[in-house]
């Protein structure tokens, strides 16, 4: 057993963890870390990466049996809405 921050793991567990870390690094850190000698990338298109890393971690967190998502900027934005609609009701 795996003890990591007062929490013990499985090997399985904590494999999984680190390849979240990993994963969750990547997605917040990707632009920073491109050379921009070799790649020609525009605005538009790192947004369109974006939006494809959120999805394709939020179905890996699913499979990995995560209980938590990256939700999508415009539903947060919806969801924030709702509730100041709600309360000034």
């Amino acid at each position: 057993m795996i003890k990591y921050y007062d929490k013990k793991y499985t090997p399985n567990q904590f494999a999984k963890e680190l390849l979240i870390d990993g994963m969750e690094l990547k997605k917040d850190f990707w632009v920073e870390q491109i050379d921009y000698n070799v790649t020609q990338i525009s605005k538009q298109e790192i947004a369109q990466v974006n939006e494809q890393i959120r999805k394709r971690l939020n179905g890996l967190l699913k499979y990995l049996g995560k209980n938590y998502y990256y939700p999508d900027p415009l539903e947060t934005k919806k969801e924030i809405e709702a509730v100041k609609e709600y309360n000034q009701k």
